[in-house]
């Protein structure tokens, strides 16, 4: 893929490649559409650990005070009464991991939290408060221009002007659109390149959109290249916008560090605004070594899927880690007390009568030569029935009962959150080793299924943008957004859950900056999709215990007790409300989220997270009377594996940006107002902002569109 100028434009959408065109997984970044789950389910307890370090790491100078015994003791207290489930052995880990993150802290002036398979980075010193006052500055017109009674503003809006399909002007056979001056000098020097374009740009003669459906007509085009040996399309193009694309800009790196420049305008921004473009060129350049930290890398095992048990659209089962940060507490199950093995279990008479029976069923069964008709889709057929009693024949009958507890009290069966510590140490967690050991370990095989599943083994990698894609440079879409309020209105403000863009826009990351908080306080929380496979987990289904074909009759534990029992406890484990595993209250129709926390967004703090994580953005007013406001300057990375199409490559669409330069261009050429007025009107290259704002109407209800599907795709939880 190349948009560089230097020749034909090759990009999702031009140049023969499809709109949905997409690298094979190994060969980029994880996106949240269909295709990032955390693996397997974080316990209720790790989110405690995580959500209490993440707490303990907005103290002012936490990386000093950690390191003194008192202090640490004291913030031991206080998380303990946030949230009982951070006990002693829990605390110790988190002191352990706590002074370790403080000591990397010193290093980057960032901190990861909320890392538990994906993760947040997040600081409150990294950016210079100069960065913040040059954002005010630059921005102060663009606000003061919002329309009185709009609390929610967008003062840099990427839905506004954005590129497209077959409508904008495209420089399509090569040349690029000059950020170095934007004035009547630069649009002479430069009108040889554009006029040389209108031969290849997509335009339509009716720059207002009807609203059809634009084709891929790429598909046909498409190069062996594109075709055959990448993975070109997901399974859903609704995901896809074949309408509209925001446009980012482009940014190379200088020196040997992080630093960047702009090379291409930012789309809403004249770059007359130098002020802005330094602030942006600070705030990637502060970014980069904190995407670094969250991004996540995609892996071909997403790609396929397959059923709870065995091969279909619900998932293969496979518990492979594929976060950058491997969990903490590995269990597939609850920690029971005084459940009794099968060995046990036949020392009660009741049981071994009850089996027995069973046996000379299963004999019927096997020795009948004609496979029987279910004619009730819910009942097993007798080959699915042989697999679910293969349990009776895993022990030995014993006789001995002296010493069992009373087996029918209830008192006597409970169960306990898994602690860290039980399956790897923290020092062994640190280096990678055995973090695929669990409290209770997985099922590996589901009876009647030959596949077996894969553990959750974990592989640690490092990302650094800044030597991977040094040549290429990156791309970012910039957005600044705020919330106002005034005296008459005291409420709590916030967006929607999403995950950011749209699929053909290739976003992989995303920085927020809070860069003018005033009498509020902002926050963003997270939560992640979690693939719960029912069919790998650990519970008393109610034809029997829970067993795997790879087991031995220890791995194999009875209890007296309901199916919803178990799920109960099981929804508790993995912190979700009971009611969503509870087979008596629900049938699957909670979606497959677990919420991984908040971070406050106070004046200066920077926020970046992969886009594997869903988010929103809040805000509270504070205490004090009068007006307030909070406002943010958000980064959106386009994965740098790609090339899409930026404003390097499309002509601005706002007129104002060079109507007065190209008017005194003109009139110094010789020609009369009334013909220069008539050029002018007659341009194709830029939209008025009726026609803008109906785009941006339009791409917002796409992306609407597509969030619905998204989300109907979720994977619901049950068990």
């Amino acid at each position: 893929m190349d948009n560089s100028g230097a020749g034909q434009l090759r990009v999702p959408g031009y140049g023969g490649i499809p709109i949905d065109y997409q690298l094979k997984p190994q060969h980029r970044f994880a996106h949240g559409f269909e295709e990032f789950r955390q693996t397997p389910a974080i316990t209720a307890r790790e989110l405690a650990m995580t959500e209490a370090m993440n707490f303990i790491t907005e103290k002012h100078r936490w990386y000093e005070r950690i390191f003194d015994d008192s202090t640490a003791t004291a913030w031991a207290r206080e998380v303990k009464v946030r949230d009982k489930l951070v006990g002693k052995k829990a605390w110790r880990w988190c002191l352990a991991e706590l002074r370790d993150k403080a000591t990397q802290y010193r290093q980057d002036r960032f901190v990861q939290v909320f890392d538990t398979g994906s993760c947040v980075c997040k600081s409150r010193e990294l950016v210079p408060p100069s960065v913040a006052a040059n954002l005010k500055s630059s921005l102060a017109s663009s606000f003061a221009a919002r329309p009185p009674k709009r609390s929610l503003f967008t003062a840099v809006d990427p839905d506004f002007y954005p590129l497209a399909y077959k409508k904008s002007h495209v420089l399509e056979s090569g040349g690029r659109v000059k950020l170095s001056e934007f004035s009547s000098r630069d649009i002479q020097s430069s009108g040889d390149a554009i006029e040389n374009e209108k031969q290849g740009a997509h335009q339509d003669d009716d720059l207002d959109h009807n609203g059809e459906e634009v084709s891929n007509e790429y598909d046909s085009e498409t190069s062996d290249e594109f075709s055959s040996s990448e993975d070109r399309h997901l399974q859903n193009k609704n995901l896809y916008s074949f309408k509209y694309q925001r446009l980012p800009c482009d940014l190379e790196f200088i020196g040997s560090g992080t630093d960047v420049r702009i090379t291409s305008y930012i789309n809403n921004v004249h770059p007359s605004n130098r002020l802005f473009y330094e602030s942006v060129e600070k705030l990637v350049s502060y970014s980069i070594p904190m995407w670094n930290s969250c991004l996540v890398k995609a892996t071909e095992s997403r790609s396929k899927d397959s059923d709870e048990f065995g091969t279909s659209r619900h998932g293969n089962g496979d518990q492979t880690q594929e976060g950058r940060i491997p969990l903490r507490i590995i269990s597939f199950g609850a920690v029971w007390k005084n459940d009794l093995n099968l060995a046990a279990m036949y020392r009660d008479k009741d049981f071994i009568a009850g089996a027995n029976a069973v046996k000379l069923a299963k004999q019927s069964l096997e020795n009948n030569s004609q496979q029987l008709i279910d004619v009730d889709e819910r009942r097993y057929t007798p080959g699915v029935a042989l697999h679910e009693w293969g349990w009776i024949d895993k022990a030995p009958p014993f006789d001995d009962t002296s010493g069992l507890p009373d087996y029918g009290d209830p008192e006597n069966v409970g169960w306990s959150h898994p602690q860290p510590g039980e399956s790897f140490s923290y020092a062994e967690w640190k280096a990678g080793k055995h973090t695929d050991e669990a409290v209770v370990d997985m099922i590996m095989q589901s009876p009647g299924y030959d596949y077996v599943r894969k553990r959750p083994t974990h592989t640690r990698y490092e990302v650094e943008l800044e030597k991977t894609f040094r040549a290429s440079g990156l791309q970012v879409i910039v957005q600044v957004r705020g919330d106002h309020f005034s005296d008459s209105i005291l409420r709590e403000s916030g967006e929607h859950w999403r995950v950011e863009g749209v699929l053909n826009e290739h976003i992989v990351a995303t920085t927020i900056y809070a860069y003018d908080v005033e009498n509020c306080s902002g926050s963003i929380d997270f939560r992640q999709e979690t693939s719960i496979n029912a069919g790998a987990y650990r519970y008393q289904a109610g034809r029997g215990p829970s067993w795997c074909q790879q087991d031995d009759s220890s791995k194999i534990r009875w209890r007296r007790h309901c199916h919803c029992n178990e799920a109960r406890a099981m929804a508790e484990i993995y912190g979700f409300d009971p009611q969503c595993l509870d087979p008596c209250l629900n049938n699957g129709s909670k979606e497959g989220y677990q919420y991984t926390g908040e971070v406050g967004l106070r004046q200066g703090t920077i926020v970046t997270f992969p886009n594997v994580l869903e988010h929103r953005v809040g805000m509270k007013r504070g205490q004090g009377k009068g007006m307030g406001h909070f406002r943010y300057i958000a980064l959106h990375l386009v994965d740098p594996n790609y090339r899409i199409c930026s404003t390097k490559n499309v002509p601005p669409q706002q007129y104002h940006w060079w109507g007065h330069a190209a008017t005194d261009l003109l009139k110094r050429k010789g020609l009369p107002q009334e013909l220069i007025d008539s050029i002018l009107d007659a341009s194709r290259s830029t939209l008025s902002e009726e026609q803008a704002d109906d785009r941006r109407a339009e791409i917002i209800i796409e992306c609407d569109k597509m969030s619905r599907e998204r989300e109907a795709r979720i994977r619901r939880i049950w068990f």
